[in-house]
């Protein structure tokens, strides 16, 4: 029985059927696993249309009624300053759902109630769930719950969603705001005099709801230049007369700041409604601040912050790959692969018809499943530090170091799991608000060396160097990455993203210790997303290179690839690369690894004996050109695809693609031509 069940009333609903139920709130204030709490594993996950900003749906069972969650995006505003406040306000003022909860912080009421009277402009229908109360109360803080309740019009909810606590009486509120007819008044800012009227000016020229609004907040937004409101305005005829009044209004000097005294009206309210509510007790020593007076501090901060990064992609990559799961995962797949073939050539398939569905689609399949070990242990790794708290704190670290360089501090968690996988890295930024901000940390993030690349690397730097020069050529590979994400951030930001600074708002949300149902929620989701997401497409993908290497039939010189090789040769004269390199680049746009593959078929050896013809073919500055050429050009096909996801653009990809190709063409040149001049050739 879900904790839903459990709040069911003996009495009568006076509604049936389906319930919207909108969640709203600050980041970090615990929205999300009240969310969780309450719908279990009957949840689904995508983006909203249009945007790249992650949807969460849900539902769940409050006796005859189901209840549809829905968890619109953390925000500290409705100011449609972002793509995720501009979401929620459309949401609740457009979709208008039954039910709005309004998720706070009980430690930090002032700020998280801010957002709440926004939302009771846009709906009465809310309720307030005071959450993370036992934090607030070992802060000796003590709130009037039942004050608070009657001063806002609206039910005020105590709870510890962590612990699932107070999350039924959540529902129980639910259910007796759909039961009641009573509507609720909630306080509203008083306006100085010269605002109010400017705003009952314009509200007289607008329709009863403009483009679906409230027609006083439209008016309001109006004179505060709202940027999507004006976007509403500009394309509705009928809303032409009330915009021009407000444009004109705007250029009085006593509205020029609208906003900002709406926004001073709102926190004198809000001081006003605390007024005795919340006082000050006796509370406990605050461990939280103590420790981050260590993990973030100026020195130590930073030895802190290596460890736990290093340790977290110790653990993905010691308990994702190399381990008995993994192992057992790669026979079973194995066996399988070889089950399809046996079944296929036994009801008498033609051989090329087999090699095409096992060595093509099957193999581009058991790719994307052989992430999965990789990929559930890194999420639920950076689930725990999220869920930790611990998260926060590395974004506030380097915040200064990312600014110097045109990115945002969110930006550094996206480029560190670079090194990993640049597929969950670009899907990681996400958690950057600012959208330019978001895309340029998307741009970059395929210059740094993932550990795919990595095996191609360490391969050729074996075979071409040894003992000290080995480790100077890898570590000569991971110094250009840095420099390059460096260097085309500042170009980009200098370029493409001329803008002012965003400013880097970031709240420290308290330690606690991570709950585990999270911590493997947000994994498991995360992790079905990027094989669902990247799956397909792979498979489609390997059966086409397939294709592209084995036909026409005949020597591997005549194949489509072949031909394409002697087609783009004269390009890998200037870098010394031969057509066999160059056509398996192409393999490696499929996946990086797949570059050693494809050059045992291309050079007729097997994986043993590709070393020994390849120093027979290729020289040492060629090998170490290819490899940087390797780490700049095209970045694979599963990151083509999520940066597609995520830009919701074919044109951003398609420049991913691009100036990673120019960029490998120009600094393979150099190198080699440089090199030759050196009498390194």
């Amino acid at each position: 029985m879900s904790c839903c069940d459990s709040a069911a009333s003996p009495s009568p609903l006076r509604v049936a059927g389906t319930a919207t139920v909108a969640l709203a709130g600050n980041p970090n204030v615990g929205k999300s696993t009240l969310f969780n709490a309450l719908t279990g594993l009957h949840q689904h996950v995508g983006n909203w249309s249009g945007k790249t900003v992650e949807r969460k749906d849900g539902t769940c069972r409050a006796g005859d009624l189901t209840l549809r969650l829905v968890d619109l995006p953390g925000t500290y505003s409705l100011s449609a300053l972002s793509p995720e406040e501009l979401i929620a306000r459309e949401f609740i003022a457009l979709e208008r759902p039954d039910v709005v909860i309004s998720v706070v912080d009980a430690s930090n009421l002032e700020r998280n109630l801010y957002l709440t009277l926004q939302l009771l402009e846009l709906t009465d229908r809310v309720i307030v769930a005071l959450n993370m109360i036992d934090l607030a109360e070992r802060k000796g803080l003590i709130i009037d719950v039942p004050q608070l309740e009657r001063r806002l019009g609206v039910p005020v909810v105590p709870l510890v969603a962590e612990h699932r606590e107070g999350s039924a009486e959540v529902v129980e509120a639910i259910r007796r705001v759909l039961r009641s007819d009573k509507r609720a008044a909630p306080p509203r800012a008083g306006l100085p005099v010269v605002l109010a009227e400017a705003v009952g000016r314009i509200a007289s020229m607008l329709p009863e709801r403009p483009a679906g609004f409230d027609r006083d907040w439209f008016a309001r937004k109006l004179l505060e230049g709202d940027g999507a409101i004006l976007e509403v305005a500009g394309r509705t005829p009928i809303l032409g007369a009330a915009d021009q009044l407000a444009r004109e209004l705007r250029a009085d000097p006593q509205l020029a700041d609208a906003e900002a005294e709406v926004i001073s009206a709102q926190y004198e309210l809000l001081s006003t409604l605390l007024t005795g509510v919340v006082r000050k007790g006796t509370g406990k020593l605050d461990w939280s601040d103590a420790l981050d007076r260590v993990v973030t501090h100026r020195y130590l901060g930073y030895p802190i912050l290596f460890g736990v990064f290093a340790l977290m992609f110790w653990a993905t990559f010691s308990l994702g790959a190399g381990t008995p799961l993994s192992i057992a995962l790669t026979r079973i797949l194995d066996q399988v692969g070889g089950g399809l073939r046996w079944a296929l050539v036994r009801v008498g398939a033609p051989a090329l018809l087999v090699n095409f569905v096992v060595a093509g689609l099957w193999a581009g399949f058991e790719t994307v499943v052989g992430f999965f070990p990789l990929i559930a242990v890194f999420f639920t790794c950076f689930a725990l530090l999220e869920d930790s708290g611990y998260l926060a704190r590395a974004a506030f670290m380097v915040d200064r170091f990312m600014s110097a360089i045109g990115l945002h501090g969110r930006s550094f968690l996206p480029l560190v799991m670079g090194f990993g996988c640049n597929v969950p890295a670009v899907m990681a930024a996400r958690g950057i608000d600012n959208p330019g901000d978001r895309l340029l940390t998307i741009l970059v993030n395929p210059l740094m060396l993932c550990q795919a690349r990595l095996v191609v690397f360490v391969f050729f730097a074996a075979t071409f160097f040894s003992g000290w020069r080995a480790a100077a050529v890898m570590l000569s590979l991971y110094g250009l990455s840095a420099v390059l994400v460096v260097l085309m951030s500042a170009l980009f930001k200098r370029t493409l993203f001329q803008s002012e600074p965003t400013p880097f708002l970031l709240e420290l949300p308290p330690y606690h210790l991570p709950v585990w149902r999270n911590v493997a929620t947000h994994a498991w989701r995360s992790t079905r997303m990027f094989i669902r997401r990247a799956g397909g497409q792979i498979t489609v993908m390997t059966g086409a290179v397939w294709l592209f290497t084995h036909l026409p039939l005949g020597p591997v010189d005549h194949s489509f690839a072949g031909r394409l090789g002697h087609l783009v040769a004269p390009l890998g004269l200037t870098m010394g690369l031969s057509w066999r390199l160059l056509v398996s680049l192409v393999a490696g746009v499929l996946a990086k690894e797949g570059v050693l593959a494809s050059l045992a078929v291309l050079y007729g050896v097997g994986p043993h004996g590709l070393a020994g013809a390849l120093r027979h073919a290729v020289s040492p500055l060629a090998a170490y050109t290819f490899m940087v050429v390797s780490l700049v050009y095209i970045p694979c096909f599963s990151t083509l695809v999520v940066i597609r996801r995520e830009t919701m653009s074919w044109r951003w990809t398609a420049f991913a693609a691009l100036y990673g190709l120019i960029l490998a063409f120009v600094l393979g040149t150099g190198i080699f031509q440089v090199g030759r001049l050196l009498g390194l050739g």
